[in-house]
Protein backbone atom coordinates (compact mmCIF):
# COMPACT_ATOMS: atom_id res chain seq x y z
CA UNK A 1 0.00 0.00 0.00
CA UNK A 2 3.06 2.19 0.72
CA UNK A 3 4.28 1.68 -2.52
CA UNK A 4 1.28 2.52 -4.03
CA UNK A 5 0.94 5.71 -2.33
CA UNK A 6 4.10 6.79 -3.13
CA UNK A 7 3.72 5.75 -7.13
CA UNK A 8 0.11 8.20 -6.67
CA UNK A 9 2.41 11.08 -5.45
CA UNK A 10 5.28 10.44 -7.88
CA UNK A 11 2.68 10.33 -10.62
CA UNK A 12 0.71 13.25 -9.34
CA UNK A 13 4.17 15.03 -9.61
CA UNK A 14 4.80 14.14 -12.95
CA UNK A 15 1.46 15.36 -14.57
CA UNK A 16 1.15 12.07 -16.28
CA UNK A 17 -2.77 11.61 -15.70
CA UNK A 18 -2.67 7.70 -17.01
CA UNK A 19 -0.20 7.22 -14.50
CA UNK A 20 -2.14 8.64 -11.81
CA UNK A 21 -5.33 6.71 -12.08
CA UNK A 22 -3.36 3.18 -12.55
CA UNK A 23 -1.16 4.11 -9.56
CA UNK A 24 -4.97 4.90 -7.61
CA UNK A 25 -6.70 1.94 -9.18
CA UNK A 26 -3.71 0.00 -7.89
CA UNK A 27 -3.82 1.13 -4.45
CA UNK A 28 -7.55 0.44 -4.46
CA UNK A 29 -6.68 -3.40 -5.22
CA UNK A 30 -3.84 -3.33 -2.78
CA UNK A 31 -6.60 -1.87 -0.12
CA UNK A 32 -8.92 -4.26 -1.25
CA UNK A 33 -6.84 -6.93 -0.75
CA UNK A 34 -6.09 -6.13 2.67
CA UNK A 35 -9.79 -5.97 3.10
CA UNK A 36 -10.04 -1.88 3.79
CA UNK A 37 -12.96 -1.65 1.61
CA UNK A 38 -13.82 1.91 2.54
CA UNK A 39 -9.94 2.92 1.35
CA UNK A 40 -10.82 0.82 -1.75
CA UNK A 41 -14.07 2.65 -2.73
CA UNK A 42 -12.30 6.32 -1.85
CA UNK A 43 -9.96 5.66 -4.22
CA UNK A 44 -11.76 4.06 -7.05
CA UNK A 45 -14.04 6.94 -6.48
CA UNK A 46 -10.93 9.18 -7.02
CA UNK A 47 -9.46 7.16 -9.83
CA UNK A 48 -13.06 7.21 -11.79
CA UNK A 49 -13.69 11.04 -11.31
CA UNK A 50 -10.13 10.86 -13.16
CA UNK A 51 -11.74 9.20 -15.97
CA UNK A 52 -14.08 11.46 -16.22
CA UNK A 53 -11.73 14.14 -17.85
CA UNK A 54 -8.51 12.24 -19.04
CA UNK A 55 -8.55 10.97 -22.67
CA UNK A 56 -7.60 7.54 -23.42
CA UNK A 57 -8.47 6.15 -19.82
CA UNK A 58 -12.24 4.55 -21.13
CA UNK A 59 -10.46 1.03 -20.96
CA UNK A 60 -9.11 1.94 -17.11
CA UNK A 61 -12.58 2.95 -16.37
CA UNK A 62 -14.33 -0.17 -17.69
CA UNK A 63 -12.38 -2.30 -15.17
CA UNK A 64 -12.30 -0.17 -12.66
CA UNK A 65 -16.24 -0.11 -12.66
CA UNK A 66 -16.38 -3.97 -13.50
CA UNK A 67 -14.13 -4.26 -9.78
CA UNK A 68 -16.17 -1.96 -8.21
CA UNK A 69 -18.55 -4.31 -9.35
CA UNK A 70 -17.12 -7.57 -8.23
CA UNK A 71 -16.42 -5.87 -4.38
CA UNK A 72 -20.45 -5.57 -4.37
CA UNK A 73 -21.03 -8.59 -5.36
CA UNK A 74 -18.89 -10.34 -3.26
CA UNK A 75 -20.17 -8.29 -0.50
CA UNK A 76 -24.12 -9.71 -1.41
CA UNK A 77 -25.13 -6.37 -2.28
CA UNK A 78 -26.66 -7.18 -5.54
CA UNK A 79 -28.57 -4.15 -6.43
CA UNK A 80 -25.13 -2.16 -5.78
CA UNK A 81 -23.31 -4.21 -8.22
CA UNK A 82 -25.79 -4.13 -10.80
CA UNK A 83 -25.29 -0.30 -11.00
CA UNK A 84 -21.82 -0.65 -11.77
CA UNK A 85 -21.87 -3.61 -14.34
CA UNK A 86 -24.79 -1.74 -15.85
CA UNK A 87 -22.28 0.82 -16.70
CA UNK A 88 -19.35 -1.00 -17.13
CA UNK A 89 -21.85 -2.44 -19.73
CA UNK A 90 -23.06 0.17 -21.18
CA UNK A 91 -19.09 1.79 -21.69
CA UNK A 92 -17.64 -1.11 -22.94
CA UNK A 93 -20.27 -1.50 -26.00
CA UNK A 94 -19.05 2.15 -26.71
CA UNK A 95 -15.58 1.51 -27.19
CA UNK A 96 -16.13 -1.90 -28.95
CA UNK A 97 -14.83 -3.84 -26.14
CA UNK A 98 -16.63 -7.28 -26.30
CA UNK A 99 -14.92 -9.34 -23.77
CA UNK A 100 -15.48 -6.27 -21.14
CA UNK A 101 -18.71 -6.47 -22.06
CA UNK A 102 -19.13 -10.64 -22.08
CA UNK A 103 -17.89 -10.08 -18.27
CA UNK A 104 -20.22 -7.04 -17.12
CA UNK A 105 -22.87 -9.54 -18.67
CA UNK A 106 -22.05 -12.75 -16.97
CA UNK A 107 -21.80 -10.57 -13.84
CA UNK A 108 -24.90 -8.90 -14.32
CA UNK A 109 -26.17 -12.78 -14.49
CA UNK A 110 -24.83 -13.82 -11.18
CA UNK A 111 -26.53 -10.75 -9.78
CA UNK A 112 -29.78 -11.52 -10.81
CA UNK A 113 -29.69 -15.52 -9.99
CA UNK A 114 -29.36 -14.42 -6.74
CA UNK A 115 -32.12 -11.65 -6.47
CA UNK A 116 -35.67 -12.86 -6.30
CA UNK A 117 -37.89 -13.08 -8.98
CA UNK A 118 -34.47 -12.61 -10.98
CA UNK A 119 -33.84 -16.13 -12.67
CA UNK A 120 -35.22 -15.07 -16.12
CA UNK A 121 -33.12 -12.00 -16.56
CA UNK A 122 -30.21 -13.83 -15.33
CA UNK A 123 -31.15 -16.49 -18.47
CA UNK A 124 -31.06 -13.81 -20.44
CA UNK A 125 -27.72 -11.79 -19.29
CA UNK A 126 -26.29 -15.42 -19.85
CA UNK A 127 -27.06 -16.24 -22.60
CA UNK A 128 -26.54 -13.00 -24.15
CA UNK A 129 -22.52 -12.92 -23.01
CA UNK A 130 -22.54 -16.46 -24.25
CA UNK A 131 -23.55 -15.13 -27.82
CA UNK A 132 -20.77 -12.89 -27.42
CA UNK A 133 -17.70 -15.08 -26.29
CA UNK A 134 -18.70 -17.42 -28.73
CA UNK A 135 -18.58 -14.17 -31.56
CA UNK A 136 -14.94 -13.53 -29.57
CA UNK A 137 -13.91 -16.87 -30.14
CA UNK A 138 -13.12 -18.24 -26.91
CA UNK A 139 -13.64 -21.27 -26.24
CA UNK A 140 -12.52 -21.34 -22.00
CA UNK A 141 -14.57 -18.17 -21.64
CA UNK A 142 -17.99 -19.54 -23.56
CA UNK A 143 -17.34 -22.79 -21.73
CA UNK A 144 -18.12 -20.52 -18.28
CA UNK A 145 -20.79 -19.14 -19.72
CA UNK A 146 -22.36 -22.35 -20.54
CA UNK A 147 -21.83 -23.83 -17.34
CA UNK A 148 -23.20 -20.42 -15.62
CA UNK A 149 -26.53 -21.45 -18.20
CA UNK A 150 -26.30 -24.95 -16.62
CA UNK A 151 -26.04 -24.07 -12.84
CA UNK A 152 -28.83 -21.58 -13.56
CA UNK A 153 -30.85 -24.46 -14.96
CA UNK A 154 -30.56 -26.44 -11.95
CA UNK A 155 -31.46 -23.71 -9.71
CA UNK A 156 -34.50 -23.45 -11.61
CA UNK A 157 -35.66 -27.01 -11.56
CA UNK A 158 -34.95 -28.04 -15.41
CA UNK A 159 -32.83 -31.02 -15.59
CA UNK A 160 -32.26 -31.66 -19.30
CA UNK A 161 -31.67 -28.29 -19.95
CA UNK A 162 -28.96 -28.14 -16.88
CA UNK A 163 -27.06 -31.53 -18.51
CA UNK A 164 -27.68 -29.72 -22.19
CA UNK A 165 -25.09 -26.60 -20.84
CA UNK A 166 -22.93 -28.44 -18.48
CA UNK A 167 -21.78 -31.09 -21.09
CA UNK A 168 -21.55 -28.14 -23.76
CA UNK A 169 -19.07 -26.29 -21.11
CA UNK A 170 -17.04 -29.81 -20.99
CA UNK A 171 -16.82 -29.77 -24.54
CA UNK A 172 -16.11 -26.52 -25.15
CA UNK A 173 -13.21 -26.46 -21.87
CA UNK A 174 -12.04 -29.70 -23.41
CA UNK A 175 -11.37 -28.43 -27.29
CA UNK A 176 -9.74 -25.08 -25.70
CA UNK A 177 -7.16 -27.53 -24.35
CA UNK A 178 -6.66 -29.34 -27.47
CA UNK A 179 -6.57 -25.89 -28.91
CA UNK A 180 -3.92 -24.93 -26.36
CA UNK A 181 -1.49 -28.15 -26.64
CA UNK A 182 -1.70 -27.97 -30.93
CA UNK A 183 0.12 -24.33 -30.29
Amino acid sequence: IEHFQSAVTFANQGNDSLLVIEALQRLAMAYERERKIDDAFRMYSQALQRTDITRGAEQLRVEMLLRVGNVYLLQQQYAEARKFYNVALRTAAGLGNSLAEAYALLQLGHCMSEMPGGLSEARIDYTSAAALLEHVGLPSALAYAKLCLGALAMKSGTVNEALTSMRSAAALRDSSFVERNEC
